[in-house]
């Protein structure tokens, strides 16, 4: 005996409910990856790109490209987070000290407590 629902539901179609489409999705070339830079100067980070194994700045970048090219309106966030990402990622090889902080949980008494996210200094 398999669940019915009690209220009759709706069929969602992924078709329908998909945010991009698919030269949305694939809307950049080898030759633009190839010529892609950021808006920051990262020639540490980008050092990671030259090892034997597959390298996550190259993955980020092919993402930051991506995100550039779509519409700004349809974003969650904000088009350069991934930009911006990569050059605190750079900051902090120069500086030698991590940048993004752990956040933690706080408690007041009389007032009750909470959870302090991430976030960046």
């Amino acid at each position: 005996m398999g669940f019915e629902p009690i209220v009759p539901q709706k069929e969602l179609k992924y078709q329908d409910l998909r945010i991009y489409n698919d030269k949305e999705l694939n809307n950049y070339t080898d030759s633009e990856l190839k010529s892609f830079k950021i808006k920051h100067e990262i020639p540490v980070v980008e050092q990671l790109e030259s090892g034997p194994w597959p390298s996550f700045v190259a993955d980020a970048k092919r993402l930051a490209l991506h995100r550039r090219k779509l519409s700004q309106d349809r974003m969650m966030i904000d088009r350069d987070v991934v930009e911006d990402l990569l050059g605190q990622l750079e900051v902090s090889f120069k500086d030698g000290e991590t940048h993004w902080k752990h956040g933690g949980i706080v408690g007041v008494f009389g007032y009750g407590g909470g959870v302090i996210g991430r976030y960046s200094d």
